[in-house]
């Protein structure tokens, strides 16, 4: 298959380039719980917005209980910041080591573990008109990847919406949410005290599920202004009717990258109202048939070796603008890492919110990428479905892979594909992955096609 130009799309394979795929037999979401909390119980947010962000959107952060109960998983205790390099050789090569065993059990069905009853903690960023009421556009909902935070978006959100605004849009987007994973950025401070040695990384989609389903405020609560900071559960009933019937009001367009793509299949296939379309940005959804390539752990010894302690932000941004890691990063997206990705330390200096630990915990995940990619088919064919890829990524298994899983659901599915970007396509390029957004949204939500 011969490399497309840029913002080309990857074609619909032929029958003969279909390669065969074994069953995983893909799970259904575990049930959700009401947790055991009140407002009054809910946590101080370790870093709160309230105000202006571009034009007459403003933005407010909020927190609400995440899916209830957790996958089953033992205590974990986190390491000294600061140790010598024999140490922490030694110790991520323990890590390594403890955690494949662990997740590989986890995987096979070898657990024995019991359903963890903690109460976890998401946190989320709104982002809001306050010239009018948001009753009519679109309420877009995102959801990031593996090292990650709710503000990685908002370089692609700034130039998303400044062409949205402009007068031949045919669409309104009237609020968009941009969630943390529970031990990502905001939502890794509140929870990491609490975290376990073991992750599914489809608690993400429970999560994303349990926000649609039963924190997500309904439209008739809204003016043009703010919302309480801890969110309120939504009444019972209206979750119920929701699972069946969609969010009232809400024109609700899913976007994901990578793990964060994954999470949108799940609650899509069991719940296919809640969605008008979903947009899954190298997706990091793959095949069986390819995971004979997934890296031997390589991926989880990178992410445990990552630095994550700076004696000061100016010495943190000296480091990050230097190392192989971020220097393909857009620099507006490196900024926001630094402004929100980074918490001061009691006695000095600054860390990394997300612990290198709790990332590496999902690049230790094999079972959902396969089960999120033979779900593919089971979404319903009138949501319409778009693929962001990059053709520098080695993660999707190349372009005839990205192309059959593309196409594995068969109608409603369109692609761009940028063959100069790679994996972290949200960090790399945002303004061209809001150019791919803006036209799809356009394309879709014409006079005469919409959905709302």
């Amino acid at each position: 298959m011969a490399p497309p130009e840029p913002h080309a799309s990857l074609a619909r394979p032929s029958t003969a380039a279909v390669v065969p795929h074994r069953s995983v037999h893909p799970r259904r979401l575990a049930a959700l719980e009401p947790p055991p909390v009140t407002l009054g119980n809910y946590p101080l947010l370790p870093h709160s917005r309230n105000g202006y962000f571009f034009a007459d959107f403003h933005v407010q952060t909020h927190v609400f209980p995440a899916a209830f109960p957790r996958c089953p998983s033992g205590i974990w205790s986190p390491p000294p910041l600061r140790e010598s390099p024999e140490e922490r050789k030694r110790r991520i090569h323990e890590v390594v080591a403890l955690s494949s065993a662990l997740k590989e059990a986890q995987e096979q069905g070898r657990d024995s573990r019991v359903p963890l009853r903690q109460v976890y903690w998401t946190v989320a960023n709104r982002y809001f008109r306050r010239s009018c009421p948001t009753t009519s556009g679109l309420t877009l909902v995102f959801l990031h990847g593996i090292g990650g935070h709710k503000e990685t978006w908002e370089p692609t959100l700034k130039r998303l919406l400044e062409l949205s605004a402009t007068g031949n849009s045919a669409f309104t987007i009237d609020e968009i949410w941009a969630l943390e994973c529970v031990q990502h950025g905001d939502s890794g401070l509140l929870n990491e005290q609490v975290m376990g040695d073991t992750f599914d990384c489809a608690e993400y989609a429970r999560d994303a599920t349990n926000f649609l389903l039963s924190y997500l405020p309904e439209c008739t609560n809204l003016a043009p202004g703010l919302l309480p900071t801890n969110l309120p559960r939504v009444p019972e009933r209206e979750t119920l009717q929701r699972k069946s019937n969609g969010v009232c009001g809400r024109t609700i367009v899913g976007i994901g990258h990578s793990i964060g793509a994954c999470s949108l299949v799940y609650p899509a296939v069991e719940y296919p109202a809640l969605f008008s379309s979903l947009i899954l940005v190298e997706s990091f959804t793959i095949p069986e048939f390819i995971k004979h390539q997934d890296a031997h752990r390589r991926n989880e010894a990178l992410s445990l070796s990552r630095r994550y302690v700076w004696s000061s932000r100016e010495d943190a941004e000296q480091y990050l603008l230097k190392s192989p890691y971020y220097r393909d990063w857009d620099a507006r997206v490196l900024k926001k890492f630094i402004q929100y990705g980074l918490v001061d330390l009691p006695g000095g200096g600054v860390r990394t919110k997300t612990h290198p630990f709790l990332e590496s915990l999902m690049y230790f995940e094999r079972r959902v990428v396969y089960e999120t990619w033979e779900l593919l088919e089971s979404i319903d064919p009138s949501i319409p479905m778009h693929w962001v890829w990059g053709g520098r990524s080695g993660r999707q298994g190349g372009q005839s892979v990205q192309a059959q899983t593309t196409f594995r659901r068969g109608p409603n599915s369109t692609n761009d594909y940028h063959s100069d970007v790679g994996h972290l396509f949200p960090q790399e390029a945002p303004d061209l992955l809001a150019s791919d957004i803006h036209r799809f949204l356009l394309n879709t939500y014409r006079v005469g096609r919409s959905r709302l």
